[in-house]
């Protein structure tokens, strides 16, 4: 986090070199990196202090003991030149000069800051795309849209078998298709009712003198019975009845709906048990 303010001036906000001390992580590194390089200057790899560390020293001790003679010289001129008033004074304040220096290494390159921010954190790459009209951009803000919905639509498996139909008596064929996946053949039938005949089923129960199969069914469409089946329960029995109504309603039910099994082999084969 940038926790530290600065003053930009009269700079660019998006285009400017940030100062060191406004990030505190990156300039508290810097620091310790500089610290370390100084101890690692000022030590020899024997242990010893490097001369020419003793040199800088020596010389700034040197500075320092001349320091006195030229301002007490520096004072004893102003002595001399203000015997009478205020304007040795003036020239005096005059000769003070102000230096300003601005430091390079107390800023951080963007190129530098963002591999730093790129060790720190997981940043993700987004690409923008610019359009020099604004018929450019409506023209790929639909195309993306239209990519989106068909990648968003759902697709049928590869061996997934559909019933088309076309309804031959309206003043205009329109075809349609019933999805049998994971349908009964009742609510097939009815899908098919509702869509080409307009008319409801009706459905007529009836007791079979087989043990087995003691329920049976039938379809009436109009007042004509189509389609009629028996099992051990009316479920399956009107399910039989409405699977025979939609093979005369619809020859090639039974292709498009059954799936492809190995025929038994007629041959008996023996085992050695």
């Amino acid at each position: 986090t940038w926790s530290r303010p600065y003053f930009l001036g009269t700079g660019s906000i998006r285009k400017h070199d940030p100062p060191l001390s406004s990030i505190p992580c990156l300039h508290y590194k810097k620091m310790r990196e500089n610290e370390e390089r100084e101890q690692s200057n000022d030590i020899t790899p024997n242990g010893e202090v490097s001369p020419v560390k003793l040199m800088e020293k020596s010389l700034e001790l040197d500075c320092q003991t001349e320091e006195p003679d030229s301002t007490a010289a520096d004072s004893g001129t102003l002595d001399e030149k203000d015997p009478s008033g205020g304007d040795p004074a003036q020239g005096a304040l005059g000769q003070v000069k102000a230096k300003v220096e601005v430091c390079k290494d107390e800023s951080v390159d963007i190129e530098d800051f963002r591999h730093y921010l790129e060790k720190c954190f997981d940043f993700e790459q987004v690409t923008v795309k610019k359009f020099r009209t604004w018929a450019e951009r409506r023209q790929f803000n639909r195309e993306m849209k239209r990519k989106q919905a068909e990648s968003e639509r759902p697709i049928l498996p590869a061996n997934q078998k559909l019933i088309t139909l076309s309804v031959q008596d309206a003043p205009t064929k329109k075809e349609f298709v019933i999805n049998p996946n994971g349908k009964s053949e009742v609510c097939i039938l009815h899908e098919y009712m509702q869509r080409v005949l307009k008319v409801r089923p009706v459905y007529n129960f009836f007791e079979c003198e087989n043990p087995s199969e003691p329920f049976g069914a039938s379809v009436i469409i109009d007042g004509v019975t189509y389609g009629a089946g028996t099992a051990s329960s009316k479920k399956l029995a009107k399910n039989k009845a409405a699977r025979a109504t939609l093979e005369i309603l619809i020859p090639d039910f039974v292709k498009q709906t059954s799936e492809e099994k190995p025929k038994d082999s007629e041959e008996l084969e023996y085992f050695n048990h």
